[in-house]
C-alpha cells in the first residue's frame, strides 16, 4: 500500500512538472533602426515592426527551443555619429548582445560595421546597398541580406544593351553615404565596357535641378540613369516635366528603393501637381530586387524556413502595421524580415557547435572572440530559402544576388513588370511584350539628323549636259573641216596643227561640264575623284586651248618684230615644245597639288531652317557637298595666277602683231576679242561664284555658263571665219584680202613651204641690213665733205675782203654761172676739182641709196606678207 502511494505521489510530481510551462533562455543582439525624422526618409518603425514580427515568428517556432531572441533596439536616426554613441551603450549595458543588427542607411552601417570588427561582434545589415561595404579586410564581420547595388546595375547595363542604346546620361544625388556616387561609377565602368558612350554624369546638388535639365536638352541625351532617392527623385522628375523632358521619348531609369506610389507624396516644396507628376513618371523604368516567392506550387510555403510565402508575408505585415497605426512601407520591409530570421538561423546552428565546446549562448561575455569567429563561420554558411528568395552570401558577406525585377510605370500610374535580369549568370528575361511603349515603338537614343543634300535639280544638269554635247559636237565639227580642208591655201596659212590642238583643249573644256554635273547622288566616295578630275580637266583644257593659241601668235611675232635679226626657221615643233612647257608646268601644279593636298568631298550644313518631325526623334539638316582640301585657296590662286599671266602673255603677242593684216596669217584681232571675253567673264563669274557657294544650283548654273560661253565664243570667233571664207573662196588667194599697207605686194609662190619662204625672209633680211650698212657709211661722207666745203668757201670770203680801198679796186669780169647743183655752195676756184668730185658722189651715192631703199622696201613687203601666215 505504501509502496503504491509513494508510485502515485511521484508520478504526480512529474505529471505536475510537465504541466508547467517552459521556461526558454533569452539570447539579446543589438537593434539599430532610424526611428527618428532622418536625411534619408527611411521609415524606421515599419522597418522595426517587419523586425518584430520575425521576432514573433523565430520564438513560435522550433528553432532555437531553448532559447527566447530578443533584440535591444537603438535609434540611429541615419547619422553615423550619433549611431557611435548608441554602439557605445549597447556595448556597456547588460545584458550582453550576441550580435547586431542594422542598419538602414549605409554610412551608418560602415560605422557600426568598422566598430563591431574591432570588438569582436558579427553584424547583419538589412537594408544597406553600398558597394563600399563589399570590402571584407575593412569589414570583416559584416553580412547584409539585402543585395548590393552591383546586381541592379548590371541589370541596367544589361537593359540598355539589350535595346541597343549608345548614348547613355547619368544623374546622381550627393549624399553623405556616397552610395549613389558609387553606384553611378559602377553603371559608367560597365557602359564604357560594352563602348556605350556617356554623355554626362551629373552630380544633383542643391535646388538648380533646372540646370542639370538644360545640359540634359543640350547634349540632347534620351537615356537616362538616376540614381537618387525617392525625395530627391520628385523634384527631378518635376523639373523634367517643366523642361520638357517625359514621355515615351525618353527612358528613365531608376533604382528600386522607392514607396508605392512614391511620386504621389505630398511635397509642398514641389511646383507640380499630382497629375503632373504622373505625366513626368509615366513610361519609366524602375530596377528592384524581387521579393516574390511563387505560389504556383502547393508545396512552396513548406520551402521556406518561416513556413511563409511572400504574400502570406505580406498580409500579417500589413496587420501589424494597422495595429501600430503605420502606413505601408517599401519592400525592404521583407528583407528585415529575412535578416532577422538569418541571425536566428546563425545562432541554432551554432548550438551543438558550442555544446560540443561545453558553452552556451549565454556564455558570450566570456568567449567573446572565439564565438564571434564561429557565428561569422555559421553565417556565411548558411542557406535558406525566406519571403524574399534565397538566402545565401558571398565570401565579402554580400547576399547572393537574386532576380532583379524591372518595372515600367504606366501612363495610369501603376507599375507594370516587363522583365527579370539574373545577375549570376547575367541573363535578361522580358516579360510579356517588355515594355508598355505607344506602338511598342523602342524609344531612340538621340535625334536622328537626316541630311538632305541641296542638289542641282536634274532637268538643269541634262540642260547644261545637252548643251556640253552640242559644243563637242560642234568643236568636232571644227575639226573635221580643219583636217579637210589642211591643204587649201587659207586653212594651210593659219596652222591647221595647232588649230587641232586649241579644238582639244576646248573639248576638255566641255567635258569638264559633265564633270561639275555629278555630285554624291552617284557615289560618295567615287566624288572624290570627280571633284579632282573637273579641276584638273578644266585647268588642262584652258592651257592646252589658249596655249596653242598664243603659240600660233608667237611666231607670227617672231616672224615680224625680229626680220632683221632672225636666222632660225621657226617650225611647228617649236611651237609644241613651247606648248608642251606650259601643259608640263600646269602638270606638274596639278600632281604637287593632288599630292600634298588633295582635295576631297566635304559635307557643309547650309544656312536654313531646320525641319523637326513631330516626336522629334528626326531633324532633317540641308546640307550641300563641297570639293576642298586643305590649303585649297592657296593653290587655287597658284592656278589662277598662272593662268592669268598665260592671258597676260598673250595680250601681249596680240598686241605686237596687231599691225599684221592678212587674216589668214594673224589671228591677232580675234584673239584679242576671246581674251577680252574671257577675262570679262572670268573677273565677274569667279568672285560670284566663290560667294554663292551656300546656293549649289547658282554657282553650278554660273560655272556651267561662264565654260560654256567663253569656250563657244572663242570657237566661234576663230573658226566661223574661216569657214566662211572657204566657203565663199575655196581656192582664193589669201594675200587678197589683206588691207594696203603702202607696200608693194610682189606674186609670191604660196603653194611653197612655210620653211622655205621664211629662207627666203632672211635672204632679204641679210640684203637689207647690208644696204643699210652702206647707206650709213655714205651719210657719213657726205657730211663730211660739206663741211670741207663750208670751210674754203669762208677762207675765199677772206681772201677777196683784203683790198679795202675803192679806187684801186679792180672792176672784175662776170662770172660763168655754175653747173652745180642748187643745192651745193658755191666754190673757189681752188675747190672747184673737190666740188666737181663731191658732186659726182652725192650723185652716185643719191642712185645708190635709191636702189637700196627699193630693194629695202621689196624686202619689208615681202616679210610683211610671209609674216601673216
Amino acid at each position: 500500500m505504501e509502496l503504491q502511494l509513494s508510485s502515485l505521489i511521484v508520478l504526480l510530481m512529474l505529471l505536475a512538472r510537465l504541466t508547467q510551462p517552459f521556461q526558454r533562455t533569452p539570447v539579446y543582439i543589438g537593434g539599430f533602426f532610424p526611428l527618428s525624422p532622418n536625411k534619408a526618409s527611411v521609415p524606421g518603425r515599419a522597418l522595426l515592426a517587419a523586425a518584430e514580427l520575425a521576432l514573433d515568428h523565430v520564438n513560435k517556432s522550433n528553432i532555437l527551443r531553448d532559447y527566447e531572441l530578443r533584440m535591444i533596439v537603438k535609434d540611429s536616426k541615419c547619422d553615423p555619429a550619433y549611431t557611435a554613441n548608441m554602439f557605445m551603450d549597447l556595448l556597456s549595458e547588460q545584458p550582453n548582445s550576441l550580435m547586431a543588427f542594422g542598419a538602414a542607411c549605409s554610412d551608418v552601417t560602415e560605422i557600426l560595421a568598422e566598430m563591431s570588427a574591432y570588438r569582436h561582434l558579427a553584424l547583419i545589415s538589412y537594408a544597406s546597398r553600398s558597394l563600399a561595404l563589399s570590402n571584407r579586410e575593412k569589414f570583416p564581420t559584416l553580412f547584409r541580406a539585402l543585395p548590393s547595388e552591383s546586381a541592379r546595375n548590371l541589370a541596367r547595363v544589361a537593359w540598355i544593351k539589350h535595346f541597343g542604346w549608345e548614348r547613355i546620361a547619368t544623374m546622381f544625388e550627393k549624399t553623405s553615404s556616397d552610395l549613389a556616387s558609387q553606384s553611378n561609377s559602377q553603371v559608367i565602368r560597365e557602359l564604357k565596357e560594352i563602348n556605350r558612350t556617356v554623355l554626362q554624369s551629373e552630380e544633383i546638388t542643391g535646388h538648380h535641378i533646372d540646370l542639370h535639365m538644360k545640359t540634359l536638352a543640350r547634349n540632347d541625351a534620351r537615356i537616362i540613369v538616376g540614381t537618387f532617392y525617392e525625395a530627391k527623385a520628385r523634384h527631378v522628375f518635376c523639373q523634367a516635366y517643366r523642361s520638357d523632358l517625359f514621355g515615351a521619348r525618353y527612358v528613365w531609369i531608376l533604382i528600386g528603393t522607392y514607396s508605392h506610389r512614391w511620386w504621389s507624396v505630398p511635397d509642398p516644396s514641389l511646383p507640380c501637381t499630382k497629375d503632373e507628376m504622373k505625366k513626368a513618371v509615366a513610361y519609366t523604368f524602375i530596377f528592384n530586387n524581387q521579393i516574390f516567392v511563387s505560389e504556383d506550387k502547393k508545396e512552396t510555403h513548406n520551402k521556406t524556413l518561416s513556413r511563409l510565402t511572400t504574400n502570406q508575408f505580406y498580409k500579417q505585415y500589413k496587420d501589424a502595421l494597422q495595429k501600430l497605426n503605420l502606413s505601408s512601407a517599401p519592400n525592404i520591409t521583407a528583407y528585415t524580415y529575412d535578416a532577422l530570421w538569418t541571425v536566428a538561423a546563425s545562432l541554432n546552428k551554432s548550438v551543438p557547435k558550442l555544446e560540443a565546446m561545453g558553452l552556451k549562448l549565454q556564455d558570450f561575455h566570456r568567449n567573446k572572440t572565439e564565438m564571434t569567429k564561429l557565428f561569422v563561420q555559421t553565417i556565411q554558411d548558411i542557406h535558406f530559402l525566406g519571403v524574399t528568395g534565397e538566402v545565401a552570401f558571398f565570401s565579402d558577406g554580400d547576399r547572393y544576388d537574386g532576380m532583379v525585377e524591372i518595372l515600367q510605370q504606366h501612363p495610369d500610374g501603376h507599375a507594370v513588370p516587363v522583365g527579370y535580369y539574373d545577375a549570376r549568370v547575367r541573363e535578361l528575361r522580358l516579360v510579356g511584350p517588355g515594355n508598355v511603349w505607344p506602338d511598342g515603338k523602342i524609344p531612340l537614343d538621340k535625334t536622328i539628323t537626316v541630311t538632305e543634300f541641296v542638289q542641282i535639280p536634274l532637268w538643269l544638269i541634262i540642260l547644261t549636259c545637252v548643251l556640253s554635247f552640242l559644243g563637242i559636237a560642234l568643236a568636232l565639227f571644227f575639226l573635221g573641216f580643219n583636217l579637210r580642208y589642211r591643204k587649201k591655201r587659207y586653212i594651210k596659212l593659219s596652222s591647221p596643227n595647232l588649230n587641232n590642238v586649241i579644238l582639244l583643249g576646248g573639248i576638255m573644256m566641255y567635258a569638264t561640264v559633265f564633270m561639275y554635273g555629278l555630285d554624291g547622288r552617284l557615289s560618295p566616295v567615287s566624288y572624290n575623284y570627280v571633284c579632282r578630275t573637273r579641276f584638273c580637266l578644266l585647268s588642262l583644257g584652258f592651257t592646252v586651248g589658249f596655249g596653242a593659241m598664243f603659240s600660233k601668235t608667237w611666231r607670227v611675232h617672231q616672224i615680224f618684230t625680229n626680220i632683221r635679226k632672225i636666222r632660225k626657221v621657226v617650225r611647228d615643233s617649236d611651237l609644241f615644245r613651247m606648248l608642251g612647257a606650259l601643259v608640263f608646268v600646269d602638270l606638274l601644279l596639278m600632281v604637287i597639288w593632288m599630292t600634298l593636298h588633295p582635295p576631297s568631298r566635304k559635307v557643309i550644313k547650309t544656312d536654313g531652317a531646320q525641319t523637326i518631325s513631330e516626336d522629334r526623334d528626326y531633324k532633317t539638316v540641308l546640307c550641300r557637298e563641297e570639293c576642298v582640301g586643305p590649303h585649297s585657296t592657296v593653290w587655287i590662286i597658284v592656278f589662277y595666277t598662272f593662268h592669268s599671266l598665260l592671258l597676260i602673255f598673250g595680250l601681249f603677242l596680240a598686241f605686237e602683231t596687231r599691225k599684221v593684216s592678212i587674216p589668214a596669217l594673224n589671228d591677232s584681232r580675234l584673239i584679242g576679242i576671246s581674251v577680252y571675253n574671257v577675262v570679262l567673264l572670268c573677273v565677274v563669274g569667279v568672285p560670284v561664284s566663290f560667294f554663292t557657294k551656300s546656293q549649289p544650283t547658282v554657282s553650278f548654273l554660273l560655272i556651267c555658263a561662264v565654260i560654256l560661253f567663253c569656250t563657244t565664243l572663242t570657237l566661234g570667233i576663230l573658226f566661223v571665219p574661216k569657214v566662211i571664207q572657204i566657203y565663199k573662196d575655196p581656192d582664193g588667194n589669201p594675200l587678197r584680202h589683206g588691207r594696203a599697207s603702202g607696200l608693194s605686194v610682189h606674186d609670191t609662190p604660196f603653194t611653197q613651204s612655210l620653211d622655205r619662204l621664211q629662207n627666203r625672209i632672211m635672204i632679204e633680211a641679210e640684203n637689207n641690213h647690208k644696204a643699210k650698212k652702206e647707206i650709213e657709211e655714205l651719210r657719213k661722207k657726205i657730211k663730211r665733205l660739206e663741211r670741207n666745203q663750208m670751210t674754203n668757201k669762208e677762207n675765199a670770203k677772206r681772201h677777196d675782203g683784203g683790198d679795202v680801198s675803192g679806187r684801186f679796186r679792180r672792176k672784175r669780169k662776170p662770172r660763168k654761172q655754175s653747173t652745180l647743183p642748187r643745192g651745193l655752195p658755191r666754190e673757189s676756184r681752188a675747190g672747184g676739182f673737190e666740188s666737181k668730185r663731191l658732186v659726182t658722189m652725192k650723185c652716185e651715192t643719191d642712185e645708190g641709196s635709191s636702189s637700196v631703199q627699193g630693194k629695202e622696201n621689196e624686202a619689208i613687203t615681202v616679210t610683211e606678207e610671209i609674216a601673216r601666215l
